[in-house]
């Protein structure tokens, strides 16, 4: 009866062993399952970064081609305004010149006056 009562005991500590090595093996195939789930998420996350790398490189290679065109426009419109400065400032001497021409003109005439009379 001893012997009975040991064997029992030992066949329910060896029932309740082997039930707890289930669970384990459970929890271990779900964390095995959460890892996978995990490094898939991290393989993602790695593509998206480089995605987002690459949309860097080509954003930063627009802002240079931009800031390039922004130069150029700006030196062109320096052109244009000296350009347009030196049409001024030939306008100013060409209306210089028509006032002395039209003064010599009314000299002229003046002269011419007073041989005529």
């Amino acid at each position: 009866s001893e012997i009975q009562e040991m064997i029992g005991q030992m066949q329910s500590k060896i029932h309740s062993a082997v039930q707890v090595m289930n669970e384990s093996q459970i929890q271990s195939n779900h964390c095995v399952t959460l890892a996978s789930g995990a490094d898939e998420l991290l393989v993602e996350m790695s593509e998206a970064v480089d995605t987002i790398r690459d949309m860097n490189i080509q954003i930063a290679a627009a802002t240079e081609e931009q800031s390039a065109t922004v130069q150029e426009t700006s030196r062109m419109v320096t052109h244009i305004s000296d350009s347009a400065q030196q049409a001024a400032d030939g306008a100013e001497q060409s209306a210089s010149s028509s006032q002395d021409l039209s003064k010599m003109a009314r000299d002229q005439r003046e002269l011419l006056h007073h041989f005529s009379v």
